[in-house]
């Protein structure tokens, strides 16, 4: 996704692909988990902390 990477700042970027791969993801199981892990690891990449995601919020993000 470099085209998405160029066209947004990076947290824009990170909260993209996190929303990207929460609702493609092919398994019924870990996506989440899964998007997360990959948005983080964009964030740090750039030298931005980790964002945590409490568990009580989860529901409000994959819904829409």
């Amino acid at each position: 996704m470099p085209e998405l990477k160029e066209s947004f700042h990076l947290v824009h970027y990170a909260a993209k692909l996190h929303k990207r791969i929460a609702t493609t993801h092919p398994f019924s199981d870990g996506n989440g988990r899964t998007a997360r892990l990959v948005m983080n690891l964009a964030l740090l990449q750039a030298g931005y902390p980790i964002t945590i995601v409490p568990p009580i919020l989860r529901n409000g993000i994959y819904r829409p």
